[in-house]
């Protein structure tokens, strides 16, 4: 742990996807659009006390509100969750592989670290910057 990191919160979400060749793309979109609408997202905060991904929409949720206070006053860094972070690419076949260590712990690290890297360096060698 590194102190001058400061203090870090993890973030989870969810998104929301249309698939690019369905029949029913244009439908979707248009639900997806209206879904967003400020107005619309204002009742899903009400009727679920979860906080909108439209972010003109403030939270009514008194967690959620509390939550964003500390986060801004506290000066806290937010992370998203290593599976919004990562390209799927990296992500899944690091998964499997870190099953499988845990299922067997007397593998030598350095080697598994170095087989995890190279996952990344593969996928990372391919993407245009």
């Amino acid at each position: 742990m590194n102190p001058k990191v400061g203090w870090q919160a993890i973030f989870e979400t969810g998104p929301v996807v249309v698939s690019a060749h369905s029949s029913q793309e244009a439908q979707a979109l248009t639900s997806v659009n209206t879904f967003m609408e400020p107005s619309v997202q204002v009742k899903w905060d009400k009727l679920q006390d979860f906080v909108s991904a439209e972010t003109s929409v403030v939270s009514t949720d008194p967690t959620a509100v509390a939550e964003a206070k500390e986060i801004k006053s506290e000066n806290i860094n937010l992370s998203n969750r290593y599976w919004e972070a990562t390209p799927p690419q990296i992500a899944v076949p690091v998964a499997s592989a870190l099953s499988k260590f845990i299922l067997n712990p007397n593998l030598t690290l350095t080697p598994f670290l170095k087989s995890l890297q190279q996952i990344a360096q593969s996928y990372w060698s391919t993407v245009k910057k």
